[in-house]
């Protein structure tokens, strides 16, 4: 603790003779270190004041239920031993954390080297974390694998699933800190269940509508990144891991965008970054393959991380490069999410 306030009151720019109760939560974030959940915060000045904002919104959360500036104030009034349950509750955070961490899907989420707020939004991260760890909490703090933490392993994933399908259908505009208190106050108020799950009929109604009118809840698809989480659950409802080279990952346009932008074909930009021309490959292989359509890549390595990481195989990439194809294209991956979401997601909700 002396050593992260010390860190804490560096970057300010200052020298503190004393640890005061605010320190605590200002460094919550730097206590419990890299996590799937929230992001690595950078010396940027509005960086660093998030890192601090979002300490207190965690222990708000957590100890007053909610994470308005009202909460906040509450927690100066909260009759608790800083000096020992304070370190307790890091400690119970901590082995929170590295459970997730044990869960089948949360290893090949964890091995994209990515996490919950880049892929969705601040306050979805918050809301994961603190409904995740007042789950663990109600289940007795399990560390093992036993019955308790099998269905702890289930409610995070239905409630990651359940936020993405809401970020998607921009559940998550407007009063954030309002959702979360909500959330908070339907967990207090259930039995054991965080959520209910987005029944699968819900995602087979968007995938096909992504296919057949180039929307997104009835709003015309244009950008790639709306397509962000989304990708990178297929990826993990499928069990395929990231790649080992330390490598950034980024979102390729499988049939290149020149042939899009070049076409007079209807809803040209909305098909080009459509979901089901979109996939992930690491920078460096992104960057190698530019403007290229499949058939037109040479490179062995090059070749094996598309079969890979898009799908696609030998005999599919002359295929796959005429633009004539993309309706017969998108109709074939849409077969792939279809399943990646119906029954491989299936198995996962029910600890499979």
């Amino acid at each position: 603790m002396k050593t992260s306030v010390r860190e804490l009151y560096k970057k300010i720019g200052t020298e503190n003779s004393n640890i005061v109760k605010w320190d605590l939560p200002a460094t919550f974030l730097k206590r419990i270190g890299n996590n799937i959940i929230i992001k690595p915060f950078t010396c940027d000045p509005k960086e660093f004041a998030k890192e601090i904002t979002y300490g207190f919104k965690i222990l708000a959360g957590i100890l007053e239920d909610g994470v308005k500036k009202e909460d906040i104030d509450k927690l100066s009034k909260k009759s608790i031993n800083w000096a020992y349950e304070y370190e307790e509750l890091i400690s119970n955070v901590n082995s929170m954390l590295k459970l997730i961490n044990t869960f089948s899907y949360f290893r090949f989420f964890n091995s994209w080297r990515s996490n919950i707020m880049e892929l969705t939004s601040d306050s979805i991260a918050l809301n994961f974390f603190i409904l995740s760890y007042n789950d663990w909490v109600r289940k007795g703090k399990p560390i093992g694998s036993d019955s308790k933490a099998r269905q702890f392993e289930k409610n995070c994933l239905i409630l990651w699933d359940k936020l993405i399908y809401e970020y998607m259908s921009s559940q998550w505009k407007g009063s954030a800190d309002s959702k979360i208190a909500s959330n908070i106050s339907a967990f207090n108020n259930s039995n054991d269940q965080i959520i209910c799950p987005v029944q699968t009929e819900q995602w087979i109604q968007l995938l096909k509508e992504i296919r057949d009118k180039h929307s997104v809840f009835g709003n015309k698809i244009n950008s790639k990144t709306n397509f962000k989480a989304l990708l990178y659950h297929f990826y993990c409802l499928k069990k395929i891991s990231g790649p080992d080279t330390g490598c950034s990952i980024e979102i390729d346009h499988i049939l290149p965008q020149d042939l899009f932008k070049n076409s007079t074909i209807a809803d040209n930009e909305a098909k080009m970054n459509s979901l089901f021309n979109l996939g992930l490959l690491p920078k460096n292989d992104n960057i190698s393959k530019g403007k290229k359509r499949l058939a037109a890549i040479t490179d062995d390595w090059l070749k094996d991380q598309i079969r890979r990481y898009e799908f696609v195989k030998d005999e599919d990439f002359a295929f796959y490069s005429d633009f004539l194809n993309c309706d017969k294209i998108y109709e074939n991956r849409y077969k792939l999410f279809e399943n990646a979401f119906g029954e491989l997601r299936t198995k996962l909700l029910n600890n499979q």
